[in-house]
């Protein structure tokens, strides 16, 4: 049995009985007597063949690498505070090189961390695997969920899976308006949600980000907290350029929010409760955790829930 029958998701459900795995980052507790003690560590890797979307700078793929290694801290609730990068490439230019290297530094300079440093090689593509670090005094898991609670995601979803689209149909987005180019931003530009998923960590029972699909999130915090996820169509949050250009495109936008990945938005449950807490930040309330089942509402009509979405070494894994 080769990695390609088995898919990402089931490549890590049988690592996890080898070592302990199953949450955005690792999380490793300190003394009990300083304040964050608890330590948060985490790896992403961008490989070019997989990951760099048509049109895509380099400043873009240094910023691509820092959110989403810093996704994965902040959907633990900690806070970043370091970053180390291995630049893998053939021969190319300096000022290539320089570019995410500088793109890296001030991205982590944006989130409050610092970029430490990291090894180099040469490689037949550029391929970049980022270290993250990060701090917390409550890391949040994917396995606290409980029955009652309301599901939250934060900014809005499927953006990114239709920009991707528009890239990938080879559609010349530069010549059109601020509607798509906002779209597509968020195809290139994606942003971790580092403060958002600090104030989250406050409260919320379980969380993840939205890196693959939110599909794929739904099954994620559903299988390790053993419960079910239910969320109200009409409810998830859509952005009003996104919904514009699926309609234009005669794409149906619900299908890139629920199956579509790259949005890095978090994902999380909290007790109903702390409904005034989750309206102080940018989240949205869509569903609510059950016994069992990952269930779509669309009006009286109930829907299965697909685990579908991105998924490395499936054949939707490249974007070519």
């Amino acid at each position: 049995m080769r990695l390609t029958d088995l898919g990402e998701k089931e490549i890590v459900r049988r690592l996890s009985k080898i070592i302990p795995i199953g949450d955005d980052a690792a999380v490793l507790e300190m003394d009990k007597d300083i304040s964050d003690r608890f330590i948060v560590v985490s790896t992403d890797m961008f490989y070019e063949k997989t990951h760099r979307l048509p049109g895509m700078t380099m400043e873009q793929i240094g910023n691509y690498i820092v959110c989403s290694n810093f996704s994965d801290i902040a959907a633990m609730g900690a806070r970043p505070i370091a970053f180390l990068l291995a630049y893998g490439c053939s021969d190319q230019e300096f000022s290539d090189f320089e570019k995410v290297i500088n793109s890296v530094r001030q991205r982590c300079e944006f989130y409050g961390a610092r970029f430490i440093g990291g090894d180099t090689k040469q490689t037949e593509q550029l391929c970049l695997t980022g270290i993250s670090i990060g701090t917390t005094n409550r890391p949040v898991f994917r396995s606290g969920a409980n029955v009652g609670d309301v599901i939250a995601v934060t900014g809005t979803i499927g953006d990114a899976g239709l920009g991707v689209e528009i890239l990938l149909r080879g559609i010349d987005f530069r010549t059109e308006n601020s509607i798509k180019n906002s779209v597509i931003r968020k195809a290139f530009e994606p942003e971790a949600r580092v403060n958002e998923g600090i104030s989250i960590g406050n409260f919320a029972t379980s969380m993840t980000d939205v890196s693959d699909s939110l599909a794929l999130s739904l099954y994620d915090v559903s299988e390790q907290s053993n419960v079910g996820m239910e969320i109200d169509l009409m409810k998830l949050p859509l952005s009003e350029n996104a919904v514009k250009l699926a309609d234009r495109f005669g794409v149906d936008i619900l299908e890139y929010a629920l199956y579509t990945g790259g949005d890095y938005e978090l994902l999380f449950t909290a007790n109903p409760g702390d409904i005034d807490r989750i309206n102080k930040i940018n989240a949205t309330v869509v569903g609510r955790v059950t016994q069992n089942g990952i269930i779509a509402v669309d009006g009286n009509e109930r829907i299965k829930i697909r685990k579908d979405g991105y998924e490395h070494f499936r054949k939707n894994c490249c974007i070519e």
